[in-house]
């Protein structure tokens, strides 16, 4: 009978298939909460996705955190707010969809992604290089057209977005855009240059499509920048 040692192997011939080792994700996700979200359990399903997310990509090798913001206009001003900011995704609590948060108002699409870029940067740029998220993954959802914007107007605020948008990606972000019905999805995205995006039907079954989708975004984004742990790296010494 075969014994069990606890001797280790020599690194020479120590090669083990390993998972993948990810690099730190910050996963953005700007969630539109205007009024058309209530209609056909939209929000239901995209706050029911996001739980589904977070759950799906804590599943996944290596560390990853949720930025999680919501926008709309109130009293003829955009709010856009901040739910999760940098938290790790293992502590970060399910979203209740009937919860304090709901739909309301109007769309400043426009406005909520430049605030929302620009407050990721801040953040990035306020961390220790160790404690910066390799990997950024920026997901906007909306069932509608922008119509509310006030700071990102006109040519120039779409070139403004643009080139913020092309930074981000020269930099390693990926940066998707998902809508469900309201017009040419893709249209709209192209008019600010992202290429990544994700067109359903405004319902609940699109809604749903649409965060499996970008699930699926987001997992191949970090697969993609992993590390492969299939060797212990160590080397055969010469004869």
């Amino acid at each position: 009978m075969s014994k069990l040692s606890n001797r280790s192997v020599p690194s020479a011939v120590s090669k083990v298939n390993r998972p993948a080792v990810l690099p730190s994700t910050e996963i953005v996700f700007l969630l539109d909460r205007s009024g058309s979200m209530s209609n056909n359990d939209k929000w239901v399903e995209a706050v029911l996705g996001i739980n589904a997310l977070v759950a799906d990509q804590t599943k996944l090798a290596g560390d990853a955190f949720l930025t999680l913001v919501v926008f709309d206009r109130l009293a003829k001003e955009p709010i856009i707010q901040i739910v999760h900011d940098h938290v790790p995704l293992k502590d970060v609590p399910e979203l209740d969809p009937k919860g304090p948060i709901q739909p309301r108002s109007e769309t400043p699409l426009w406005d909520a992604i430049y605030a929302t870029i620009q407050h990721v940067r801040g953040k990035r740029a306020a961390m220790p290089a160790t404690q910066r998220p390799k990997l950024v993954a920026l997901n906007i959802f909306t069932d509608g057209l922008n119509n509310a914007s006030t700071e990102i107007t006109g040519s120039k605020g779409i070139a403004l977005l643009r080139k913020m948008i092309a930074e981000c990606e020269a930099e390693g972000w990926q940066v998707s855009f998902a809508g469900a019905g309201g017009g040419d999805i893709f249209a709209q995205a192209a008019e600010i240059g992202i290429n990544l995006v994700v067109a359903v039907a405004g319902t609940a079954r699109g809604v749903e499509d649409s965060m499996s989708q970008t699930t699926s975004h987001i997992g191949n984004y970090r697969k993609s920048h992993g590390i492969s742990g299939g060797s212990s790296g160590g080397k055969k010494k010469p004869n």
